[in-house]
């Protein structure tokens, strides 16, 4: 980190939105000016004076005439972030809110409710325990007679 980067080469940085860069590709041949300009040393006809023998032409021409354009977006802003942690906290708050009321219930108001009903001895309402401890009392009344 911080260090300078000699080698632009050497940088994977992503290139900036706005760049456009090309592969450039470089032909050269012989252009015989003085046929193009059908130029005659010793015509009168011509006026211009070449000072120079040497001349250059240069044609640009795209490699292909089809290109991708391509965007660049932000997948997650700071307001969708916001919105999906928030999402999140709602979905977890609200299942843990719920898990805690059924483990109350459970410990509490089921264990409550069963013991009033069907007594001390089969408070968790098993049904062949509650038929045990009726026939258990159905035997202590007949002893008591």
């Amino acid at each position: 980190m911080g260090e300078k980067i000699q080698d632009p080469r050497e940088c994977f940085c992503l290139p900036s939105c706005t760049s456009i860069s090309f592969d450039a590709e470089v032909s050269q041949s012989q252009w015989d000016w003085r046929k193009t300009f059908h130029y005659k040393e010793h015509d009168e006809s011509f006026n211009i004076t070449f000072e120079r023998d040497h001349f250059s032409r240069l044609i640009v021409y795209y490699k292909n005439l089809q290109f991708m354009t391509s965007e660049r977006n932000e997948l997650y802003g700071l307001s969708d972030f916001l919105a999906n942690c928030g999402g999140f906290l709602g979905l977890f708050c609200g299942l843990s809110f719920t898990s805690i009321m059924e483990v109350l219930y459970y410990l509490t108001l089921r264990i409550a409710c069963n013991t009033l009903r069907f007594g001390r001895r089969v408070w968790s309402g098993n049904q062949k325990m509650v038929e045990r401890e009726r026939m258990r009392k159905i035997g202590l009344k007949q002893q008591q007679r």
